[in-house]
C-alpha cells in the first residue's frame, strides 16, 4: 500500500537534489497568476529520476513522477504531479503537489504551490489556500527534465541589492520572497536573474521520461 508521509512539505520532493548550497527558498507570490500560467503539455507523461547512493554503487531510492493537468476545478495551465518512491528500506510511498509554468525572457520557471503541512489538496483551486510558492528553474532536452535550484548566496545578494525583498532566517540568508508577482517578473526578465541558478549538476534534479 502507498501512503503519504504526514507531515512531509513540498521540498522532500527535491531532497536528494538539495545540498547545502542550494536553498530551498520558498516566495510568497509566484512568477506569474496561476490564471494566466500557458498550458505545457511537453512535461506531461511520466519521468523518473534516481537518488543516489551516497557512498555505495548501488541507488537506494527509485523515484518515478507523473505530470498531467489538474484537473477540473483548477486553472488550464496548473499541472499537477504525482511522486512515487520505492525506498528499499521503507518502501514505497506517494506524494502529490501543484505546479504552472511562468515563461520569461524565453526561460521557463516552474511553481510549486505549497500547501500547509498536513493539508490536502482542494477540489477546486483557491490561491488563499497555497502557504508559498518554490520557484525553479527547467529545462527540457530531449528526454531530460532539468530543475535547477536557487542558490542561497546570489538569492541573499539580490535582496542585499534591493533588487528582491524577502524575510530573513537567524543566518541572515533569504527564508522566503515578499516582491510582488510583477516585480519578481520584472527582476527575473533581467540578465541577474541567471545568476540565481546554477549549472552545477550538484545542484539540478534531473528526471527522464518514461517511454
Amino acid at each position: 500500500m502507498l501512503t503519504k508521509p504526514r507531515g512531509r512539505v513540498l521540498l522532500a520532493i527535491f531532497a536528494a537534489a538539495i545540498v547545502s548550497q542550494i536553498g530551498c527558498i520558498h516566495s510568497t507570490n509566484p512568477l506569474v497568476a496561476p490564471e494566466k500560467a500557458e498550458t505545457d503539455k511537453s512535461l506531461y507523461g511520466a519521468w523518473r529520476g534516481i537518488l543516489p547512493n551516497i557512498g555505495g554503487p548501488e541507488p537506494t531510492e527509485d523515484s518515478f513522477y507523473y505530470i498531467g493537468r489538474a484537473g477540473k476545478g483548477y486553472p488550464e495551465g496548473m499541472m499537477r504531479l504525482v511522486l512515487v518512491t520505492a525506498d528499499r528500506k521503507s518502501g514505497p510511498a506517494a506524494l502529490e503537489c501543484f505546479f504552472f509554468e511562468a515563461r520569461i525572457g524565453g526561460v521557463r520557471y516552474l511553481n510549486f504551490a505549497s500547501l500547509p503541512d498536513g493539508s490536502r489538496p482542494a477540489e477546486e483551486w483557491k490561491p488563499e489556500g497555497a502557504k508559498l510558492y518554490m520557484i525553479a528553474r527547467c529545462t527540457v532536452q530531449e528526454d531530460v527534465l532539468t530543475l535547477e535550484f536557487v542558490n542561497k548566496q546570489a538569492l541573499k545578494d539580490a535582496v542585499d541589492a534591493k533588487k528582491l525583498q524577502g524575510t530573513r532566517d537567524a543566518d541572515g540568508y533569504v527564508d522566503h520572497l515578499t516582491s510582488s508577482t510583477d516585480e519578481l517578473a520584472k527582476f527575473f526578465a533581467t540578465p541577474d536573474a541567471k545568476a540565481l541558478f546554477s549549472e552545477r549538476p550538484d545542484m539540478q534534479l534531473k528526471l527522464k521520461r518514461v517511454k
